[in-house]
């Protein structure tokens, strides 16, 4: 499944603040900036919401659904996330229940949330970051591809330690999985028969925080795909 951002390069934040006493009613304030989410601020001394997202991801895990994976930098008062979701990239709706936040942490943290019944079309996701007052940032829009079939998917990605490589039921017998380093240098190679599992653990544990490419063979078909490890 090919996962996209909406729009690269750019990432769109929307805060709303409670009205004061000389407002009517909510009013939203918009901002794009080019990397995360620092800096952001209205002129009328509103402070954003402090969470610091390193990443917003999604993929298709054959015979589960859509995973998606975000990570947070440091969280201060923040009260939970929900995912929402678009056929169109333009109407978003919750989806499923709120998933609960730290509330204060200055170390990195994985979540993860499971669409277990997507359609089989262009999915669009959002994640939406609510703090214990009530005020929202949302992330970039990401989309999982679900109308074209894939054969291989990692997860989680980013990792900490290992991944797991799931396979489709027309990969079969004998893989090679190889690991490189961004220098090309081979950190790991080892080949599994999938005869008895669709799923592959690769630990992850002995190697370095970085950038790896992990390298699926079977006969003359290749798969990569980078992997981060944190």
């Amino acid at each position: 499944m090919d996962v996209t951002v909406t729009n690269p390069g750019s990432v769109p934040i929307t805060s709303t603040v409670a009205a004061y006493s000389t407002f009517f009613s909510d009013h939203t304030y918009s901002g794009s900036f080019d990397n995360g989410f620092s800096g952001f601020g209205v002129g009328i001394g509103i402070s954003p919401l402090p969470v610091e997202l390193l990443s917003f991801k999604g993929k298709y895990i054959e015979g589960r659904g859509n995973v998606l994976d975000w990570s947070t930098a440091t969280e201060e008062n923040t009260s939970h996330f929900i995912i929402e979701h678009s056929f169109n990239a333009v109407d978003f709706r919750p989806l499923g229940n709120k998933v609960p936040a730290a509330g204060q942490s200055t170390e990195v943290l994985d979540y993860q949330y499971w669409d277990e019944n997507p359609k089989a079309t262009i999915n669009y996701y959002r994640l939406k970051m609510v703090d214990l007052d009530d005020t929202y940032e949302y992330s970039q829009v990401i989309s999982i591809d679900n109308s074209k079939p894939n054969s291989i998917t990692l997860s989680p990605n980013p990792t900490k330690g290992g991944i797991s490589i799931f396979f489709g039921n027309d990969i079969t017998e004998e893989v090679r999985v190889e690991v490189f380093d961004m220098a090309g240098k081979k950190v790991i190679g080892n080949i599994f028969n999938l005869e008895d599992s669709r799923q592959i653990p690769l630990n992850m544990d002995a190697l370095s925080k970085g950038t790896y490419m992990v390298r699926v063979i079977q006969g003359d078909n290749t798969y990569s795909e980078k992997v981060v490890k944190l």
